[in-house]
């Protein structure tokens, strides 16, 4: 689920985000470009390249341990009862505070 992007001239070009194992493909331009990848809680890497031959590229990403200090997640939704197929919990405030 990383984002990873092309920038030529620092301008962005094209876009695409990975699957679940790190794979991806993108249109590169044929001259100079750097690839900046993205993932929550991991710090940026940006790589400069001036080739498309990128076929077997392999980009390690660091842990930032300094983006993730807290977390709110909110959802909101109205579905039918006979079109929902999740599940739904709703927890108040002083459950979550003994979490």
């Amino acid at each position: 689920g990383a984002s990873i992007a092309i920038y030529q001239n620092d301008k962005f070009v094209s876009g695409t985000t990975s699957d679940f194992d790190g794979n991806f493909k993108i249109i590169a331009p044929s001259s100079k470009f750097d690839i900046k990848v993205t993932f929550m809680g991991m710090n940026t890497e940006t790589l400069s390249s001036s080739t498309k031959n990128l076929d077997k590229l392999r980009i390690f990403m660091q842990d930032d341990t300094h983006a993730l200090q807290e977390v709110v997640v909110t959802g909101f939704v109205n579905k039918n009862k006979e079109t929902f197929t999740g599940s739904v919990a709703q927890i108040k405030g002083d459950e979550l505070k003994t979490v």
